[in-house]
């Protein structure tokens, strides 16, 4: 059985995430030094995770196609999937927000 790493542009994903933690580590050392550090890296993984989020949604749109049957004549909507490993590109918007929430929870303890 194959395994898809990469499915469409669910290349971004790293995209994003390298973005992400860049701004999180210069809003974190230059903007919220110290204890507020971690909220920065919330901030920022929460706001790459809507922008894959949004990202997923306006491609799967995009890519829409309705194809016929030849035989049948049946019609069928067809969507172009954009996946990283083994999570759609949306469903990592929602682990980076979770992301970010443990990194403000473990250096809050």
């Amino acid at each position: 059985m194959a395994v898809t790493v990469v499915s469409g542009w669910g290349i971004l994903v790293l995209a994003v995430l390298g973005f992400c933690l860049a701004l999180a580590q210069i809003l974190g050392e230059f903007v919220l030094p110290g204890p507020l550090e971690s909220w920065a890296y919330l901030v920022c993984l929460s706001l790459g995770g809507l922008l894959l989020w949004r990202l997923d949604r306006y491609l799967e749109r995009r890519d829409r196609r309705i194809v016929v049957d030849p035989r049948t004549g049946e019609q069928q909507l067809v969507t172009r999937r954009h996946f990283f490993g083994p999570f759609r590109m949306r469903t990592w918007g929602v682990i980076f927000a979770l992301m970010g929430l443990a990194v403000v929870i473990n250096n809050h303890r």
